[in-house]
């Protein structure tokens, strides 16, 4: 799944691709494939659908310290604002 995340500096995404890569299930690899400013894009290797990524990461997203805004979703493609609380 290619995610587009905007909200997050350097150092607050490597924490977040940790928790994601920690704590959702059926994700099996995160991969940073570049950064400009606060917008990056990262490659997640999930065993799923992209929908049920969604929705888990939704769930357990207050739990992680962060708030999610899902703003575009395709079947292999996430647009996502993240802001740490």
């Amino acid at each position: 799944i290619q995610i587009l995340v905007t909200g997050l500096d350097y150092g607050e995404l490597r924490k977040f691709q940790n928790q994601i890569q920690q704590r959702i299930r059926g994700v099996r690899d995160v991969q940073q494939r570049g950064q400009v400013g606060r917008a990056a894009r990262i490659e997640l290797f999930f065993t799923g659908k992209t929908h049920d990524f969604i929705d888990e990461l939704q769930a357990k997203s207050g739990a992680m310290g962060y708030r999610v805004e899902v703003r575009e979703h395709y079947p292999n493609r996430v647009v996502m604002h993240v802001t740490p609380r």
